[in-house]
């Protein structure tokens, strides 16, 4: 995933930057001797199971969350029905 993630920015940002002057200071001679490491691929499979499961803690905690709004949003509209 972040290998080819990568592929796909590189390139991308490397035509905005050369494309632009906002960036004075990175000229494109900068960006083309500039060094980026990227690492092997058992290290990529590593970080993406590292990534998956962080990913989905997230979503599950995201749910309970969605979940815990709309409990709160269903006690308060029946509170405002038995006020009015």
């Amino acid at each position: 995933m972040l290998l080819e993630f990568l592929n796909y920015l590189l390139p991308k940002k490397y035509k905005e930057t050369t494309a632009k002057t906002s960036l004075k200071h990175l000229s494109p001679f900068v960006l083309k001797n500039l060094e980026i490491l990227i690492p092997d691929q058992k290290i990529l499979e590593k970080f993406n199971n590292f990534w998956k499961d962080i990913h989905s803690k997230i979503e599950k905690l995201e749910q309970k969350i969605e979940e815990q709004r709309d409990k709160i949003l269903f006690i308060n509209a029946s509170l405002l029905k038995i006020k009015n």
